[in-house]
């Protein structure tokens, strides 16, 4: 939903302000991974133990083969058809972390006295809490396709195939860490770690839809982008209020 949303809004709204939009959401996204990989150990300081370094290598090791992987990001533009694949590289680098919290659910669903679903994940707010983060975080990857992919040159059924891709590889990391934690429950924080730099591949190419051309008065485009990020950050922030 998110990222059709993003894809038919796109016909009304300036790349620019969809990549702010996105980039607010990022905001948030980047503080609640970082949660959930415990802030990579940072409490238990110089000791060097096992976890803390696990958790810094993977999420150096996401940092580095994504940004590798991805090309050249800031040197020139991409576009057309390579901009599609960006695009999907950059929900994959965003969904990774969804393998984390697939595990979360698929333990708990497993685990849970409760029969029905919306008793097991707390109620109706926290139930509601994540459909909106799983409407936003794609937003991201689907700033990308509007800034990259030049969706305005493809017809309506070649939107809904990019879209659908898009969504796939967005939500196949939280289906596959679903069935494990089912299964096989896991420490899921280093999966976070993982996700947590995978997901800076996202944000540089995100971020240089901000820098589009494009015309108007100055101060007035700074603004909109302003108000942009911000509304981005609150839709996400107000989701997690849902699950507080």
């Amino acid at each position: 939903m998110g990222i059709s949303l993003i894809v038919a809004l796109s016909k009304w709204v300036s790349a620019r302000l969809i990549a702010a939009f996105a980039l607010g959401v990022y905001l948030w996204y980047f503080t609640d991974t970082l949660g959930g990989a415990n802030y990579l150990d940072v409490n238990s300081g110089f000791t060097l133990s096992a976890y803390l370094v696990s958790l810094v290598l993977l999420f150096v090791l996401g940092l580095v083969i994504f940004m590798g992987v991805g090309g050249a990001i800031f040197n020139g533009d991409s576009s057309g058809t390579v901009g599609i694949f960006i695009a999907l590289l950059a929900a994959l680098a965003l969904g990774l972390h969804g393998m984390a919290e697939g595990e979360a659910f698929g333990a708990t669903a497993s685990q849970t006295p409760y029969n029905n679903i919306l008793d097991a994940f707390g109620g109706i707010a926290p139930s509601v809490s994540w459909v909106l983060h799983k409407i936003l975080e794609p937003t991201v990857a689907a700033a990308c396709y509007v800034a990259l992919a030049r969706p305005g040159s493809r017809n309506s059924s070649g939107k809904v195939i990019d879209a659908l891709a898009l969504a796939a590889v967005f939500v196949a990391p939280a289906v596959v860490g679903s069935i494990a934690g089912y299964y096989s429950p896991f420490d899921n924080s280093y999966v976070y770690a993982l996700g947590l730099g995978t997901s800076i591949y996202a944000l540089a190419r995100v971020g240089k839809g901000l820098y589009a051309t494009g015309t108007g008065n100055q101060s007035w485009t700074s603004l909109k982008v302003a108000v942009a990020i911000l509304l981005g950050f609150l839709f996400l922030f107000i989701s997690a209020l849902l699950h507080s």
